[in-house]
């Protein structure tokens, strides 16, 4: 993995691209390398192996450590801006490791619904 953030999610899901474009990362931290999922199947293999499917969640890559979904999710609102409602709401649920644990489930048990509901593959097959 390279230094600086990575973000690697599903780029198929509604959900997931709302969230990574309202983020608003780069205020805060710089340049953002964003990766859609299905278009890196090495990478997604390689993060996988590493114990971390993209179907289960959201990786965030930042310096040379790569953490999943709502690890991933506390680390990417303890560093976003807190300039709109968005990202304030993210930083107030996120920010927090107990709630982010129990949050987390439901919002994958949506995203996985969204996803059957479009028909959509599931990044690994």
């Amino acid at each position: 993995m390279s230094k600086g953030i990575r973000v690697i999610y599903d780029g198929e899901c509604p959900l997931c691209q709302s969230f990574v474009r309202r983020m608003r990362l780069e205020r805060s931290c710089g340049p953002i390398e964003l990766i859609d999922a299905r278009t890196d199947l090495a990478l997604v293999s390689e993060l996988k192996a590493r114990g971390m499917s993209l179907d289960d969640g959201i990786v965030a890559c930042i310096q040379d450590e790569c953490v999943h979904a709502d690890e991933a999710l506390t680390r990417l609102a303890l560093l976003s801006t807190r300039r709109d409602s968005f990202n304030r709401l993210m930083h107030w649920t996120f920010s927090r490791p107990k709630l982010a644990r129990l949050i987390y489930p439901l919002m994958r048990v949506g995203r996985s619904s969204l996803l059957w509901l479009m028909r959509r593959e599931r990044i690994s097959r």
